[in-house]
Formats: C-alpha cells, structure tokens, sequence
C-alpha cells in the first residue's frame, strides 16, 4: 500500500517519535530499521548514505532520502494525507498551512529549551544531570504555548496538526523530570489530554516516554550531582506589510523574498537598538516580539521561513516564482529539510559572529566556535558537489536562507574560503539576484563597517582595562 517507506529511527529521540506519529497516523506501511545511537549506528557508513547527517530520524520514499523530523512529517502528509483522510493534519489552503509552519518553526525552539533543561542525551549517555538553571526559559515557552492554547482546542487550527504533535513532543519531555508545575498551564493541560486520545499514542508517544523515563530517572540518581544554583520560576496582490530591521539577517532572507517576488508592500523599520520590538504595539503584531513580521490582511505571521514558504505558496505562480518553493511534494519536501537544517547553521555561524555581544556587550568573535562553522560548511561544500545550488537544479528558498547565515562571515575577517570553492562559486550565483545588492549586498557592506569599528574599540578597551 501507498509507497516501499523505510522509516530509520530510535524510539528514545524525541523527533523520532514525531515523525513515528504522523507515520502511524496516516496509517502507512512501512519498513522500520532501529538506529541504535547508544551503539553508534548513526555512525557507520551504511547509515551516512541514508543521512549525510548521521541523525535520525530518516526516511527513505523510493528514490527519495529524507532527513529533519518536520520536513518528513510536512511530507508525508503532502503526499499521503488525501488518501488518507488525513490532510487535515497539514491543510492544503495556504493561510491554514502558513500558519501550521510557523508553529512548526516555533516549536524547535521550544524543542531547544526544554533540551537544555531536561539534558537527555547528557543525562543517560554522559553522566550528567539536569540543568535547573535553565528552567525559567522553560516556564517562558510553556506561557507562550498557553496563549496560543487561550479560547482554543488545538494550537493552530480547530483540530489537531502537525503543529500539536510537534509541540507535544517537547513538552512531553517534562514528564521525564519531578516537574511539578503544570497546574500553572490548564490550557496545556487539557490540550495534553486531547493528543494523547490520538489512536497511535501508547505505540509512538506514551510507552517509549513512559520507558525511557525509567533509564533516565536511574541515571539521575547514579551520576554524579552537580552543584545546584536556586532558580527562580518566572511564571492587485494583497496589502502587505512587512516589519524588519535591515541588521538582522532573517529579516534580510523575507526581504529578499518579497523582492524577488515583486510584491508591493508597506515596510515598517523596527529598530532593534532602540527597543523598537519591545512596544506594546508591535506585540500585538508579533508577540514575540522578534523580527521580521508580516501582515497580510487579516493574517499575521512571524518566523522568517514560515513567511518565505507563505508568500511563494500564495503569490508565486501569479509572480512567475513558483520555483522558489516547488509545489510537488518531493522537490519541496528537499527544500524544507534544507530550511531545517539552514537553522543549525544558522545558530552555528551567529555563535561565532557573536553579534550581540560584540554590538552591545563589547564582546569579540568567539573563535572557539569556529569548529563548528567548519562543520556546516563542509557540509553545504557536500550539498553543492552535485548541483549548483544546495536543493534543487535552480536557486530555492533554501539557498536564500543559507546564504544569509553564510554572508555573516564577511562582517568578520574570515578568510577561508578556498577550502570551500563549491560555495565561492554558489556565492556568486546568488549575489547574481537583481534584487541582491538593495536587501543583501548593502545591508550587510554597511552592517560591516559597524561591525568592525565595535571590534577594534572592544578590543582597545580590553587592553585599556587590562593595563
């Protein structure tokens, strides 16, 4: 039935089990392969030409490899959903879809922060233990998914999506912990009570929960304590408008999509410096209070991606750039795992940068990070050995968003890139985009300047106080 699905995953990895749920859901066959990560599995050569990546989950669709939990969930239901009678899990009206993809892109933050309190991995493979200090950043994700639960059943629609599972499997996290705080979420609490009344639940959600709990709960005991630091709980077209500040760089990447598209739009500057983001009326256009942000009509969305995949799904073919984001399920499914992905990246390159810190905080580069940005090159190096471009045989959105984490490094005095002469070349294939010098080019000439000059009096200062 359906397609000859290879689904490679662990029960103990957090989106493993999303993608298991919409696997289960949809009620597809499919062959399952365990990747045991304790005994390295993902490590071996086998796997890598399943996932360059070496993580899990993976799924193989006849010719198609396929990486990045969110990307084979928004897939799959893309593909199957129909014949499923699930489509509803991922509509196909592009305003019901935009707004499932940003609290898909909101939830790997989610996803990030209860990692880095719960510390699974630290905890049942290295001897670690929790982290408390970081619980108050826990407690502000669960009030913002509170809100969005507020006078609704499901976070994005009037019934369960893709956006509720992966949710769900972050907060469900918690239950591996003595967190006692839920009675401070009712909303959370009775939405939890709903997922959990999905048919597959105890196969893909509760009992492979319910038994790593017991591992992690014996390793906590086990490990070595650390010490602990009291932490305090903190409980026509359309009209468009577009809120961003030209120094940061996803507002950079949905400019450029709203250019290349040839959208007429009202922009809104949003000084970041001056606080411009914290005003009680631009929370009423994003509440959370980041930038860019879009208005259209009666729609508001936030999340740099999420807007990106919007406005090419709405206006694209009528804008002769449909290319950009691919309405097959296949060439789209390739370039959302690269949107995924471009995440990490991203996170990678702005560590070493280190922008905040160096504009604000009188800070530096941070070099020790520069391992990492190796690493994600090497891997966009890999992406491009076949292809001009990263996804697809033509530009995408995901070289956009790739490029905008890449183009951080020219603020600073890097200077390596002829050990990546696949991306030199990529570079100037995008730089090539007529709308490149007015939302990439200067913005980013002109943000370097800045940039350097906050350098050069951090350091002086640092000598000055060393002196």
């Amino acid at each position: 039935m359906m397609s000859d699905l290879h689904f490679y995953y662990m029960d103990a990895s957090a989106p493993s089990r999303g993608a298991w749920t919409v696997i289960e859901l949809l009620g597809l066959k499919y062959t399952e392969h365990i990747i045991n990560l304790i005994k390295e599995e993902h490590k071996t050569e086998s796997y890598a030409k399943i996932n360059p990546r070496q993580k899990v989950p993976a799924l193989v669709d006849g010719d198609l490899h396929l990486s990045e939990s969110r990307a084979l969930a928004t897939y799959l239901v893309s593909k199957y959903g129909t014949q499923c009678g699930k489509q509803q899990l991922y509509s196909i009206d592009v305003k019901q879809r935009a707004l499932v993809d940003k609290h898909l892109y909101i939830s790997v933050d989610v996803m990030d922060i209860v990692q880095s309190y719960v510390n699974v991995a630290g905890v049942v493979l290295f001897g670690g233990q929790m982290h408390p200090e970081n619980l108050g950043e826990v407690e502000k994700v669960f009030a913002m998914v509170e809100s969005f639960l507020a006078g609704v059943t499901f976070v994005a629609a009037d019934h369960l999506t893709l956006a509720d599972i992966f949710y769900y499997v972050p907060i469900q996290l918690l239950t591996l912990t003595e967190f006692d705080g839920w009675q401070n979420y009712p909303n959370i609490m009775e939405w939890r009570k709903k997922v959990e009344a999905i048919p597959c639940y105890d196969k893909t959600l509760g009992s492979p929960v319910a038994n790593l709990r017991v591992v992690y709960q014996k390793a906590l005991e086990e490990n070595p304590k650390k010490k602990q630091y009291p932490v305090e709980s903190t409980t026509s077209m359309s009209d468009l408008h577009f809120y961003y500040m030209d120094k940061s760089s996803t507002s950079r990447g949905v400019w450029t999509v709203l250019e290349l598209l040839e959208l007429k739009y009202t922009e809104h500057y949003i000084d970041l410096i001056k606080g411009e983001h914290k005003t009680e009326s631009y929370a009423k256009i994003n509440p959370r209070q980041l930038v860019p942000a879009l208005i259209d009509g009666e729609l508001h969305l936030s999340e740099s991606r999420v807007i990106a995949t919007y406005l090419v799904s709405k206006y694209g073919t009528q804008c002769g750039q449909q290319q950009l984001y691919p309405t097959d399920v296949e060439k789209r499914a390739l370039v959302d795992k690269h949107l995924y992905i471009g995440l990490d990246v991203s996170d990678a390159i702005g560590a070493f940068v280190n922008i905040h810190d160096v504009m604000l905080a009188g800070g530096q580069t941070n070099s020790e990070k520069l391992t990492d940005v190796e690493k994600s090159l090497i891997l966009i190096e890999s992406n491009l050995t076949e292809s001009p471009y990263v996804a697809l045989k033509h530009l995408t959105l995901a070289d956009i968003f790739y490029y905008i984490a890449i183009q951080l490094l020219t603020l600073t005095n890097y200077d390596d890139w002829n050990k990546y002469p696949n991306i030199v070349e990529w570079k100037k294939k995008v730089e090539a985009i007529p709308c490149y010098k007015k939302t990439l080019g200067s913005p980013v000439d002109d943000f370097r300047i800045v940039y350097q000059k906050s350098l050069e009096e951090n350091q002086r200062t640092s000598k000055e106080e060393k002196n």
